[in-house]
C-alpha cells in the first residue's frame, strides 16, 4: 500500500458553489483547518512505504482534529436503530429488543441542539413494553445548562446539563455527533493510542483489507498475571484508511472472561466524501458494547445512518432558544436545576434573546421572572 495513493493535491479546493450551503464564515474556517491538515500531512504523502508509528500518530491526530473542529459548526440528520439483548442466563435465548429513532442536530461551538423523535409503534402490544416510548423532545445543551421541550406533553424544562453516557443507548438522552466519530465515550482515536502507550504496550502495524478498502491495522496486546496466577489479556485491533484521511474503519477490543477471549466492544464505519477535499464524513456507523448494565451482562448495538451532514453553515442563535425549539407562549416551564422544581409559564423571547421570558404561576400577565 502506497501513501501517495492518498490524494491531497486538491486539498485547498473548497466547493463554494451556491448549492453547497457553506457560508463565507464557514469557508474561512474550512480553509484554515484544511491548510493545517495539508501542512501536517504533506511530509507523509511523499514516501511510498508504510508509515512508522510516530508518523502514523501525527497523521491521525491532524486529520481527526481538522474534522472535529469543522463539526463544531454543523447540522445533519441520523436514523438510528438500537438493539439490546441479555448475554447470560435464561434471557440469553430471548430475541433482542429493538427501537428506532431519528435525530436532527445543530452544533455551534459549545451549543448543541438535538431533536429526538421516536415514532409510535405500528402495532400495539400490551404484553411487551417497547424499548423506546414514543417521544418528540427537542433539547439544547450549552456549557451551563440544558433546556428542552417535550412536544408530545407540551411542557418545557430547564435542567442541569447531562454528561455523555458510556453506553450506546445513552445517545437517545444526550446526543452529540462527535461521540459517533469516537471509538467510545472515553476515547477518540488519538486518546486511545495514547492510553495504550501509557500502559507500555507497543503496537504492531500491518497492511490489511476491509472489503475492498486498503487499510493500516494497528494491533496492541496487553497481558498481566495477578497474584493468584490468573492471566489477564486484552487485545485491541483498529483499522484506519489512508485514502480516507486515516478515518477509523473498524475497532475490536477483546478481553479475558472465564479464561477465554471475550469481544467487549466493536466499531465499524463507512464514510462519504464531503464537499471539501480531504474531509470525510460518516455515512453509517455501528457500535456494539457487550458490557452494558450494572451486571455488565447486556449487549447494546447501535447503527446510525447519516443524511445531509453539513459543516460551515451559519446557524442562527435563535435555534438554541425556547422560541427556536417551537415552545408556544403560555407553555408551562419546569426549572429543575436547583433541587426544588420552580414552575412558571413561557412568555415569549426575552429582550436579551436568551432562554426566554417567563411568568410565574399564578402571576398577572407581564410579571416576568
Amino acid at each position: 500500500m502506497k501513501k501517495n495513493s492518498v490524494q491531497f493535491t486538491n486539498v485547498l479546493k473548497v466547493a463554494s458553489q451556491p448549492d453547497t450551503g457553506i457560508s463565507k464564515y464557514g469557508i474561512i474556517a474550512i480553509l484554515a483547518q484544511v491548510i493545517i491538515l495539508f501542512i501536517l500531512l504533506s511530509p507523509l504523502i511523499l514516501a511510498s512505504e508504510i508509515l512508522d508509528y510516530s508518523d502514523l500518530k501525527a497523521a491521525i491526530k491532524a486529520a481527526y482534529q481538522a474534522r472535529s473542529d469543522l463539526l463544531q459548526n454543523s447540522t445533519g440528520t441520523a436514523n438510528i436503530i438500537i438493539e439490546t439483548k441479555k448475554l447470560t442466563g435464561e434471557a440469553n435465548n430471548t430475541p433482542a429488543k429493538k427501537g428506532k429513532w431519528t435525530v436532527t442536530w445543530y452544533k455551534k461551538a459549545v451549543k448543541n441542539r438535538y431533536d429526538i423523535y421516536v415514532p409510535p409503534p405500528k402495532k400495539k402490544d400490551d404484553n411487551h413494553k417497547p424499548l423506546l416510548e414514543p417521544q418528540n423532545i427537542r433539547t439544547v445543551q450549552d456549557a451551563e445548562k440544558r433546556i428542552y421541550y417535550d412536544a408530545l406533553n407540551q411542557a418545557a424544562y430547564i435542567d442541569r446539563r447531562l454528561p455523555l453516557f458510556g453506553n450506546p443507548f445513552g445517545l437517545v438522552r444526550h446526543f452529540d455527533i462527535s461521540r459517533l466519530y469516537r471509538f467510545n465515550r472515553r476515547y477518540g482515536l488519538s486518546d486511545l493510542l495514547a492510553a495504550w502507550e501509557r500502559a507500555g504496550v507497543q503496537s504492531e502495524i500491518k497492511e490489511d483489507l476491509i472489503g475492498q478498502m486498503s487499510c493500516i491495522k494497528l494491533e496492541f496486546n496487553w497481558e498481566k498475571v495477578d497474584p493468584s496466577g490468573y492471566k489477564h489479556k486484552k487485545q485491541l485491533g483498529l483499522w484506519v484508511a489512508p485514502e480516507m484521511s486515516y478515518s477509523l474503519i473498524k475497532v475490536q477490543l477483546f478481553s479475558t472472561r472465564s479464561g477465554k477471549p471475550f469481544l467487549v466492544e466493536t466499531y465499524e464505519a463507512t464514510y462519504q466524501k464531503s464537499k471539501v477535499e480531504g474531509v470525510w464524513l460518516l455515512k453509517e456507523v455501528t457500535i456494539v458494547d457487550n458490557q452494558c448494565g450494572l451486571a455488565q451482562d447486556r449487549c447494546e448495538r447501535l447503527t446510525a445512518t447519516f443524511h445531509n451532514t453539513k459543516f460551515g453553515v451559519e446557524i442562527p442563535d435563535e435555534t438554541f432558544t425556547f422560541e427556536g425549539l417551537g415552545v408556544p407562549k403560555g407553555t408551562k416551564v419546569y426549572d429543575k436545576r436547583f433541587g426544588e422544581t420552580v414552575e412558571s409559564y413561557y412568555h415569549g423571547p426575552s429582550k436579551s434573546g436568551q432562554t426566554g421570558a417567563f411568568v410565574k404561576e399564578g402571576a398577572e400577565d407581564g410579571d416576568n421572572n
